[in-house]
């Protein structure tokens, strides 16, 4: 195995030694001469280790220089560390001298037996560098330079099309694999569909295409998702299963119990299993499984995608679908979206181009790795250097794409590697969360910094990017802000992590035992580990996933004393030892959702370079808030659901000045008011990400507590929520100094999304419509509230939800002379019964042609609206442009009128044209225009609720265009309309409802029988009828609806015993139809 270079360590090294507070050590312990000979020959031999990774695998002897410059640099790292932990501890000691945690705390950097022992460890290490650096001299390595150009608009132009995975040249396989799906198998209730080739291919991405398809999820009444790999195990399948169902974990369940559970979701039912990613050629293994899926319904499949044919021969299935590649023509469409994306494509470069697509032999994850590889190369000679590689010939040999893959690796820089090779430390197909994997990199001294506004976040976040730009990660999910936030790896990806991460990295997700002398461990659920022979001296990480209390012997704790990450979430532990502080150089500790965890020792006060400490769901768990405020080194606290913090947080917590993460703040409402003031925020100026603030009501000091909060500085929130109670608080009660507070907690600039719950204030603060970055705005139970800043004037606002404002008239109350509102996308006004208008007028015929002209060019953007419980609103501008959805319950319909007439005045003008769900409630019919729904070409979804007047809502169906998919009717009892007056026996229902695919009927409590016309609607393959108790039947007729799959009934006492199964009287009619479901639960 190759040896990982730990590039991080040489510039963590490297830059420690040229600060400030590294030469005041060299003073203090006598060695300042060595640190900088030290920094000297460290800088000469990090100039040439591409060089010396690049020709390991061909001289022995480089790989063995290798592994000793890496004992040595671990050795300075470890030393210099040190200095820096009692350096803190010294900071500490000052700073606390009179608390009562002071006896825990302890330095060692003043007295002479520490001194001696820094001066000869700097010497020792320094001779050991020395040597090292004349070993590369003899060993001739060269000075390499890896330029990597990362350009961010470039990741912006391209995010939407590596993260959608657009997948080139699969239409026709993917048509093949659905027929495949939907075909009949007479012989056989459940049949097999394997898809097989080689790695990389595209097999997983054929399968997510046929499972995501909509034809597909009409077919099956279930569908489950498994990821097998290496670990065909029963019992796990099932859980997984079960968990894909149901999208929740499952626990750890005996298998007996797990295969009764499987039977009664499938018994009978029509499912689709994807069996991803399969190994196992064990007949036995697979006739065990076999066994427990048979009890589908008649057409349920199981698509197996595999490598090896001999799988599929196991299986008991001669002929799979066997996945071709790419063409000659898609494969360079492929390279050429990712090497170009948003460059200009060079005519000189689309030849060489063309024939590296063809040397990809049509692998998508070789196209797509290439792609991302020359998408930094602008030169022809570099094009040409790849095109004649000799990774190349490797590739035809071993008929493999891992050369093309290593070649990308071998492009990326150095301290890139180390942070990709780490990953190798999760499971295959593991959805890796970037925050974590970033944190874990930090404890690792991966990632520093290169400008001093850059933060070390913000160089794991640019790196995540970089690896998914280049193909080394996929499936990633990403923010609004284009963050990473997850992401998963290619199997083939994550072998070569494996590969790269050598001896260094060991997975043990099999329980098999640890090989080797490993610097970073990650357990399964599987293992069981004894740790009592674990040569463990100079291990750094432990990820555990494993029952047991191995860590709380002593005897244990020693051998871990260099552990910089410690992850035992979900585990079994109860308590830490106390001689926990010996893990001194720890920065990450992860202990959520340990839900036995009691308590930690009081010694944990010493680990002052602990970065991450999370203990969210540790719901048993007491714990000092002083020891907490001694950990000056944290960056990111993480408590959710952790129950200490949820009355109050620690006196002290503003001397944690480089926390970075810190999710709520709740101002005390503790018996004994032992908490911290709002005030604790102060130097908390680090923060990013989401600041919850709760419990506003109960701030003592107004004037002095909010305004040294000084949220203005915390440039790096990009969510704010300001609660100052909770639903139900009765703001009446409330003191006069609300507007004060709210007033003094005016956020930065840079906010993204501000959410404001039970204020109890007369109006709102001034500084709402100055905050110009933001994007989405939520106000709640504001009920007092009379008045609103002007928020037309935000320019990138794209979100606004009003709830429960019982005083608001208006929303503005001045005149604007541009377009309000340029970027609003979605508008939601609900439970506000006195709001009359959106502008001070309170009819738009008072208006001047100006604010006519305004009004119905406002909302330029809107696709969204739901307006829910306003009466009396009258007057609005215009929404002429929704396309998603408009969502209209008691309240006037005035304002949707004047949306109608804007088409009056152009006659290429058609509102709601593109919309594509429509919900009325409670809400007058009959004053709209009778071809109003006519301009309803798009519509796909309409519901219809408690309406006075039913008859004319349906007659205005009879305008609707063909594509209607689902119709929805809650709360009316009288439905027999659409009846020939000339023939009483003949029943007809528009044609805009021929292609209906779903009826919902909800609530009508006097509804006896269905309407006739329903039964001439072919096309419906799903009927939902809920909570309508006076339902007596469902007719003979009823049969005729062929193509029917899906029959739920809930809350129909009369109507759920006449159908039930070989019993009821109305069972005959519908025994045709494959799912049927009855309930006494109204949750669809």
């Amino acid at each position: 195995m190759a040896e990982q270079i730990p590039y991080g360590v040489v510039v963590s090294i490297i830059n420690r030694l040229a600060s400030l507070a590294f030469r005041e050590f060299g003073r203090i312990y006598g060695v300042f001469g060595e640190l900088e000979k030290l920094k000297n020959t460290l800088e000469l031999i990090q100039a040439e280790l591409s060089d010396a990774e690049e020709r390991q695998d061909d001289d022995r002897a480089v790989k063995i220089w290798i592994r000793r410059l890496k004992q040595v640099l671990h050795d300075a790292d470890d030393l210099f560390d040190e200095l820096v932990i009692e350096d803190l501890r010294d900071k500490v000691i000052n700073a606390n001298s009179h608390s009562k945690v002071s006896g825990l705390l302890s330095s060692s950097k003043y007295s002479i037996a520490f001194r001696r022992k820094v001066s000869h460890e700097v010497e020792n290490i320094t001779q050991q560098l020395n040597d090292v650096c004349k070993d590369m001299s003899m060993l001739k390595l060269k000075q390499r330079t890896i330029v990597f150009k990362e350009n961010e608009s470039a990741w912006r132009e391209t995010s939407s099309y590596v993260l959608q995975s657009d997948i080139v040249g699969r239409e026709g396989s993917k048509k093949e694999i659905v027929d495949l799906l939907e075909e009949t198998n007479t012989n056989q209730n459940v049949s097999l569909i394997a898809i097989v080739g080689i790695g990389g291919l595209g097999k997983t991405a054929l399968a997510q295409l046929a499972y995501n398809d909509a034809q597909v999820q009409n077919h099956f009444q279930k569908k489950m998702w498994v990821c097998v790999s290496d670990d065909f195990e029963v019992k796990t399948i099932l859980r997984k299963m079960l968990e894909s169902l149901h999208d929740n974990e499952v626990g750890n369940l005996a298998l007996d119990i797990l295969q009764k559970k499987v039977r009664k979701e499938l018994n009978g039912k029509r499912y689709m299993l994807v069996l991803d990613d399969v190994w196992n050629e064990n007949h036995l293994k697979w006739n065990d499984l076999r066994a427990y899926l048979m009890c589908g319904g008649q057409g349920s499949k199981i698509l197996v995608t595999t490598r090896n044919t001999s799988v599929t021969e196991t299986m008991g299935l001669s002929t799979p679908y066997v996945l071709q590649g790419l063409s000659k023509e898609e494969s360079w469409v492929l390279l050429k979206n990712l090497a170009f994306s948003a460059r200009r494509i060079s005519p000189n470069l689309v030849s060489i181009g063309e024939r590296i697509a063809t040397k990809c032999r049509g692998v998508p994850l070789a196209i797509r790795t290439m792609g991302g590889l020359l998408q930094s190369k602008n030169e022809e000679s570099e094009w040409l250097d790849i095109l004649d590689g000799d990774f190349w010939r490797l590739c035809e040999e071993r008929d493999s794409i891992m050369p093309v893959l290593k070649l990308s690796y071998q492009n990326l820089p150095l301290g890139l590697r180390q942070c990709f090779s780490y990953c190798c430390l999760y499971p295959k197909n593991w959805e890796i969360k970037t925050d974590e994997l970033i944190q874990l990199w930090i404890a690792q001294g991966y990632l520093e910094c290169s400008t001093e506004t850059q933060s070390m976040e913000d160089v794991g976040n640019q790196y995540a990017k970089m690896l998914l730009m280049r193909s080394f990660f996929q499936e990633a999910s990403v923010s609004e802000y284009h963050n990473v936030t997850s992401f998963k790896m290619h199997d083939l990806m994550h072998d070569l992590a494996i590969s790269v991460a050598g001896n260094d990295c060991f997975l043990d997700s099999e329980g098999k035992g640890i090989v080797g002398r490993p610097m970073h461990i990650s357990f399964g659920c599987k293992t069981i580990c004894s740790f009592d022979s674990l040569h463990s001296s100079k291990l750094r990480t432990i990820r555990c996933k494993i029952k047991g209390q191995f860590l709380s012997k002593s005897s244990v704790i020693k051998k871990l004393k260099f552990l910089r990450a410690l992850d035992l979430s979900s585990s079994d532990l109860v308590e830490l030892p106390e001689s926990f502080d010996q893990l001194k150089h720890l920065r990450y500790l992860d202990l959520s959702n340990c839900k036995k965890l009691i308590c930690l020792p009081k010694s944990l006060v010493n680990l002052v370079s602990l970065q991450t400490l999370k203990l969210c769901g540790c719901d048993k768990l007491v714990l000092s808030f002083e020891i907490i405020t001694k950990l000056i080194s944290l960056r990111h606290l993480e408590i959710e659901k952790y129950k200490a913090f949820e009355n109050m947080m620690p006196v002290g917590l503003g001397k944690l000045t480089s926390l970075r993460y810190l999710p709520e703040f709740v101002v005390d409402f503790s018996a004994k008011n032992e908490g911290g003031k709002l005030n604790e925020l102060k130097s908390l100026d680090n923060i990013r990400g989401c600041l919850r603030i709760s419990n506003l009501s109960l701030v003592k000091d107004v004037a002095s507590e909010s305004q040294e909060a000084n949220l203005k500085a915390k440039k790096y929130i990009r969510r704010l929520e300001l609660c100052w109670g909770q639903q139900g608080y009765v703001y009446k009660n409330i003191n006069s100094d609300s507007l004060q507070l709210l007033d003094n907690l005016c956020p930065h600039q840079n906010l993204r999304e501000l959410s404001v719950g039970w204020y109890p204030g007369l109006r709102f603060s001034s500084w709402l419509s100055s905050v110009t970055s933001i994007v989405e705005i939520s106000l709640y139970g504001l009920f007092g509230c009379q008045t609103l800043p002007p928020l037309e004037r935000l320019p990138w606002l794209k979100r606004l939800e009003i709830c429960g404002m019982d005083e608001l008239h208006y929303i503005h109350y001045e005149e604007v002379s541009h377009v309000p509102f340029p970027s609003l996308e979605r508008l939601i006004v609900v439970d506000s019964p006195n709001l009359r208008g959106w502008q001070r007028f309170a009819d738009v015929n008072q208006a001047t042609d100006i604010d006519k002209h305004l009004l119905q060019s406002s909302f330029p953007c809107l696709s969204y609206l739901e307006i829910i419980g306003c009466p009396n609103l009258t007057c609005m501008p215009t929404y002429p442009h929704l396309a998603e959805k408009l969502m209209l319950q008691s309240c006037n319909v005035k304002p949707m009128i004047e949306t109608c007439l804007v088409q009056l005045q152009s006659s290429s003008f058609h509102p709601f044209s593109t919309l594509e769900l429509l919900q009325i409630g409670d809400v007058d019919m009959e004053a709209m225009p009778e071809e109003w729904m006519r301009n309803l070409a798009s519509l796909k979804r309409f519901s219809i609720s408690r309406s006075p007047s039913i008859a004319p809502v349906f007659q205005y169906l009879q305008y609707l265009p063909v594509g209607l998919e689902d119709l929805e009717i809650c709360d009316v009892d009288k439905l027999d309309i659409w009846k020939d007056e000339d023939n009483v026996s003949t029943w007809h229902a528009p044609p805009g409802l021929c292609s209906l695919k779903r009826i919902s009927i909800k609530s009508c409590k006097s509804l006896k029988a269905l309407p006739e016309w329903i039964y001439n609607l072919q096309s419906v393959n799903c009927i939902l009828i809920g909570d309508c108790p006076a339902l007596e039947s469902l007719p003979e007729d009823i049969r005729c609806f062929t193509n029917l799959q899906t029959l739920q009934i809930r809350l129909c006492p009369i109507l759920s015993d006449r159908c039930k199964e070989g019993t009821g009287v109305d069972w005959p009619n519908i025994a045709h139809i494959p799912n049927i479901s009855m309930d006494r639960n109204l949750n669809w």
